[in-house]
């Protein structure tokens, strides 16, 4: 089992990078940059990441395929990829349809536009493209002016069923978003790997990676009460630009009254008291590093190969917990291997 973690942007930019380097030294498997917009640059990121370390995967999870066209994202990857020495992963994703819309960014046919958009890349790491003509891009010519060798892995990052088959027909790996129950994964890795097996292409070299929301204390009431506020602010915004997340929210035993007052609330501040216990470790992980290691063998029974600890590394305290976490992945890692599922 691999474990990383996302960039922490709520750090001062040395200090996110400081941590970085801190968790290769102590272990960690790879880094993970988001990117969404008004954030900081994600390729940007992603170089500076990059240049801080030497064994560690560094990963963009993920950029919208709609923000930038597929030449301007190869020019950017590739570069990463040069920078890391063949250490980088690129994720797209579509990324918030409001949020995007209120840009004037057109993401209709999402699947549609994010398979073309993988098309083109891969031509274009291939050693260029003579000219494609698709219902999103037009390309008339276009080749990198230095080589990227190997090319990045693509991985799509979705909540979607129809995007979760894209990405076992055509990319590398799937990216699980965070706020997924622990079946509704299992669910999607296997529909992914199937559509991997129907395009004659080997399940067991796609890669699937989860993204967990995570407090890592000593205290399990302690990490629930850290992720509590947060988790609100996340679970009412979710609500409102993404229909379906009512039905994810049903699924982990909510009730409908309270989906309803999730739906109607003026503020986030307001559903604090409706996000108990059972919602948070439903779609989180709070606690201390023996639960994460039960937490993991549950993630890897679901054909999760890698964690995402999501927020938890902007903790002041994580550090601290960094060669316990390590040795949890470890040992759930050589579990698999030794065929012992036993918790």
């Amino acid at each position: 089992m691999k474990i990383g973690i996302c960039y922490p942007y709520e750090l001062e930019a040395r200090a996110g990078l400081d941590l970085v380097a801190a968790c290769e030294t102590r272990g960690l498997d790879s880094v993970w940059v988001v990117e969404n917009p008004g954030w900081p640059g994600a390729f940007a990121t992603a170089g500076a990441v990059a240049a801080v370390t030497r064994r560690m995967l560094v990963s963009i999870g993920v950029v919208s395929a709609f923000t930038r066209s597929p030449a301007t994202i190869a020019v950017e990857a590739g570069q990463v990829q040069k920078l890391s020495q063949g250490r980088f992963r690129l994720g797209l994703g579509v990324g918030s349809v409001r949020v995007l819309g209120d840009l004037g960014i057109d993401t209709n046919q999402p699947v549609e536009g994010i398979a073309e958009t993988v098309k083109v890349l891969r031509a274009i790491f291939e050693g260029g493209i003579e000219g494609h003509q698709g219902k999103r891009h037009t390309v008339r010519q276009f080749k990198l002016a230095f080589d990227v060798e190997p090319p990045p892995a693509i991985h799509i990052g979705t909540m979607g069923p129809k995007m979760t088959v894209l990405a076992g027909r055509i990319a590398d790996g799937l990216i699980v978003s965070t706020h997924t129950p622990i079946d509704a994964m299992k669910h999607s890795v296997g529909a992914a790997r199937a559509a991997c097996r129907e395009s004659g292409r080997s399940p067991a070299d796609f890669h699937v990676t989860a993204f967990v929301i995570a407090s890592i204390r000593g205290n399990t009431a302690e990490a629930r009460d850290a992720l509590r506020p947060r988790q609100a602010i996340d679970i009412w915004r979710i609500t409102r630009n993404v229909p379906s997340f009512a039905q994810t929210l049903s699924a982990i035993g909510m009730d409908e009254r309270n989906i309803a007052a999730i739906k109607n609330a003026a503020r986030p501040q307001d559903i604090i008291g409706l996000i108990d216990d059972a919602v948070l470790d439903a779609l989180c992980f709070a606690g201390d590093a023996a639960a994460f290691e039960r937490r993991l063998i549950d993630l890897q029974a679901a054909g999760i190969d890698e964690v995402v600890l999501f927020q938890a590394a902007e903790e002041h305290d994580f550090k601290n917990h960094l060669d316990d976490l390590v040795s949890a992945a470890r040992k759930v890692g050589a579990l698999k291997r030794s065929g012992n599922h036993a918790r």
